[in-house]
């Protein structure tokens, strides 16, 4: 599974799609950025092993639109997003972390779950993952923190030049009679 790293970098693409976002905004895109990872905390209180069950029934597409919907209302509280807004945004926030999971090298993700109880894989990977079970691996983290990088890099850039975009619209638009 990608780290928080790579995670959280879409923030830079979501946030801004919220209008103006205040810091109470900023975090709960990061909070739903992270959710499915909700996983590690309730595995470590049922089982005592918080990486047994991980990636599976809460790395689910079937689970976005539930999170997006607990978005809405929080982003429609922190910042008086629009509530059909903030669904997709929420929606979307829970289903990256799904997706970037899956294309990530390992075990798979629940993807369906629960009308497809299996994990399943990408066909394609980008991540090699971060090696949970292999602490002193250091070549395999120094891989995945690079690969992660490019991506913030990749994510950072695409941020950029869509708020290059957008401000060079409202000029055309405040500069038209």
């Amino acid at each position: 599974m990608p780290s928080p790293l790579a995670h959280t970098s879409l923030a830079l693409l979501a946030a801004p799609t919220l209008a103006r976002p205040n810091l109470a905004l900023w975090a709960l895109v990061i909070v739903f950025l992270l959710l499915p990872d909700a996983d590690i905390a309730v595995g470590l209180v049922t089982t005592g092993d918080g990486f047994a069950a991980h990636g599976s029934w809460s790395h689910s597409f079937v689970l976005a639109p539930i999170a997006g919907l607990a978005f809405a209302f929080g982003a429609h509280l922190l910042a008086r997003v629009p509530m059909f807004r903030g669904f997709l945004v929420g929606t979307a926030l829970y289903a990256s972390h799904v997706a970037l999971d899956a294309i990530t090298f390992g075990r798979g993700v629940g993807m369906f779950w629960p009308i497809v109880p299996e994990r399943i894989s990408a066909p394609i990977t980008i991540f090699s993952g971060v090696r949970h079970s292999e602490p002193m691996n250091f070549a395999a983290h120094a891989r995945t923190l690079a690969e992660e990088l490019i991506f913030v890099i990749a994510v950072g850039l695409v941020a950029w030049g869509v708020a290059r975009v957008r401000a060079g619209s409202r000029r055309t638009a405040e500069a038209a009679p």
